[in-house]
């Protein structure tokens, strides 16, 4: 019988019919067939000696039935892809309506010829080129009153915010919608179907899209700048005051202890999470870091700034935390996984406050909020900052520049996969034809600052791409190794490597790294909104020990496997990841069951919640 079915395969594919039956017979053990259109009769008798060519006719045909089947999957996507890139299209449109209403009110405007020439030099382009030279911030600083005076001389918080969600959601579509493409051409690929030369074009037309989302915004841009500034001060101005109370004796203070075991980056954001505690109960924190394995001698002065000028001690061991110890003067936390109760404003929560402002110019206020916490914690000593300052001339870091963070050693294995130094490469790649097309010119140098424990990889990297230029410095990737890590020269190293990747225009690494989500965080403090400026190679961003992290569906989803999940608009989810293929995974809330859906139809819930005002402080 399979005998049969293949030569009714093969005559198909071969004659090309439609709607014509195949009459096939066994006539003494000869094979025949007969073609009803034209009452032809075919003797097969000689199949039977020529065996290595029904063999071969065979494989060719369970090739062709595969492809057909691989075709007929992609044209059952068809109609679901249409319809996403229908929506992305009407939001699009609805943004670009946005943004010439703004500019109508604009010109509506009386404005003097000077404020409208400052207006005309602004470039349209995204915020990190607005900061390269001191010469465009004195520029932009002129274009403050035109861009401050729209809308009967006050900036619209809420149009603002209802613009930036209008362009983070379209720039989420764009990019799943690419990646759910990209997976299925190359599903396609593994089975002999050339599909380069269609992802080629449908990665430019993405990149192209994504420009000009980004020229969408430039009209305030300047107000953006200048708003991220007022608030990075005043936030930095609370720390200060809280850090700094006028009896030290008096003052309620949370005491916390460096003597976690784990690597750097995990007892840095052990230390975030007790400022953030005190911060939100108004407490003093006092650091006890005389334990600290990096540096046991000197502790954390050796290489930051004390974290006060008038407060630095204790006079107890202090009250272990509870519920009701409002009422105590000297509290300690412990490490954030044996934390309880939990009070609200634990990760990933920022202050209602300055919710308003965050919303209208950031598309991740807590990690805005993160990086002003650690841009605080981590202000470095004379030494250190003499010591990042020579390096950084050392190893030629200058921008544009994509950063790197390959953890290896003892992370793969446990906690991380091996990554090979071409899956980090591709997305630099990417990177850098995205600015060629915002800007408008050729990259004239593509540069990339390397950072690993793994000390061969810099020399692979340079063989492997010739055309880019690499900063990095080999000394600092051997003394990351697992002998040394914990020394004097090792933590030098890893601070100058998160501060040069803070620094970069966008990062590639993995966030399963505390070290990559550090320099991450602290990027926030280097431009305006960075919450898109990074590619991480496995997990989402996530803060240890924070609390549920959750997403919104915005459309429905009628499931169409068993593993998806059925969606209803308003439903809250878990996730768990995003798989890079246009889908995410996590567990539905109204009916507890764990799956995958497409991650264009849910969106983000940021947690905001009461702190402290700490009024008087401007």
């Amino acid at each position: 019988k399979t005998s049969y079915i293949y030569v009714f395969l093969f005559s198909r594919v071969q004659t090309n019919l439609r709607a014509r039956r195949l009459l096939i017979r066994n006539y003494k053990r000869r094979y025949i067939f007969t073609d009803l259109s034209s009452g032809m009769v075919v003797r097969l008798s000689w199949l039977k000696k020529s065996r290595f060519i029904i063999v071969g006719i065979l494989v060719c045909i369970v090739v062709l039935v595969h492809l057909e089947m691989q075709l007929a999957l992609l044209v059952k996507t068809n109609e679901d892809d249409t319809k996403r890139l229908s929506f992305l299209e009407d939001k699009v449109d609805e943004v670009k309506r946005f943004n010439l209403r703004t500019e109508e009110i604009i010109k509506s405007r009386e404005l003097s010829a000077s404020k409208v020439q400052s207006q005309q030099q602004l470039e349209p382009i995204s915020d990190h080129l607005l900061e390269e030279s001191q010469d465009g911030l004195a520029s932009t600083e002129k274009a403050v009153i035109v861009t401050n005076n729209y809308g009967g001389g006050e900036v619209n918080i809420t149009d603002l915010q209802e613009r930036l969600r209008l362009q983070l959601r379209v720039r989420n579509g764009v990019k799943e919608l690419w990646w759910h493409l990209r997976a299925r051409l190359r599903n396609l690929k593994q089975s002999g179907v050339n599909v380069d030369s269609i992802l080629e074009d449908i990665g430019y037309q993405q990149k192209t899209v994504l420009a000009d989302l980004d020229k969408i915004g430039y009209v305030t841009a300047v107000w953006k700048k200048r708003t991220v500034t007022e608030l990075a001060q005043l936030v930095q101005k609370r720390f200060h005051h809280l850090q700094n109370p006028k009896d030290c004796k008096t003052a309620r203070k949370l005491i916390c202890d460096l003597s976690k075991p784990c690597g750097y980056g995990c007892q840095i954001h052990h230390i975030g999470y007790c400022f953030i505690l005190a911060y939100a109960t108004q407490r003093t924190m006092i650091l006890q870091s005389h334990s600290w394995q990096y540096s046991s001698n000197k502790g954390w002065n050796s290489v930051f700034l004390p974290l006060s000028e008038t407060c630095t001690g204790t006079t107890s061991a202090g009250e272990r935390w509870s519920s009701n110890n409002d009422h105590v003067l000297e509290v300690k936390v412990p490490i954030v996984e044996m934390l309880s109760p939990r009070p609200p404003q634990m990760p990933m929560s920022f202050p209602r406050d300055l919710a308003e402002k965050l919303l209208a110019f950031h598309g991740y206020p807590f990690v805005w909020w993160a990086g002003q916490v650690f841009r605080y914690l981590l202000r470095p000593n004379k030494d250190l900052t003499d010591y990042i300052n020579s390096k950084r001339k050392e190893i030629g870091f200058k921008r544009p520049i994509v950063g790197v963070h390959v953890r290896r050693t003892d992370k793969v294995g446990t906690e991380a996969a091996f990554h090979s130094i071409e899956e980090y490469m591709i997305h630099v790649d990417e990177w850098y034809q995205q600015l060629a097309i915002t800007t408008g010119k050729p990259v004239d140098q593509k540069r990339v600052f390397l950072a690993t424990d793994d000390a061969q990889l810099l020399a692979e990297a340079k063989r492997k791409y010739p055309d880019y230029q690499f900063a990095s410095d080999r000394k600092i990737s051997e003394s990351a190794g697992t002998g040394t890590r914990y020394s004097v020269n090792s933590l030098y190293g890893v601070i100058f490597d998160i501060e040069m990747l803070s620094e970069s225009d966008y990062i590639v690494c993995t966030f399963s790294s505390q070290v990559c989500r550090l320099a991450y965080e602290l990027m926030q403090s280097h431009h305006v909104d960075a919450s898109l400026y990074y590619y991480s190679l496995d997990d989402i961003y996530y803060y240890g020990g924070m609390q549920g992290h959750n997403v919104r569906a915005i459309y429905p989803h009628q499931p169409q496997t068993s593993n998806q999940l059925d969606l209803k608009v308003g439903d809250v989810i878990a996730i768990a990841g995003n798989e890079k293929d246009g889908t995410s995974k996590g567990r539905i809330q109204r009916t507890g069951k764990y799956g995958e859906y497409l991650s264009y139809k849910a969106e983000e819930i940021f947690r905001i919640e009461d702190f402290p005002s700490y009024k008087g402080i401007l």
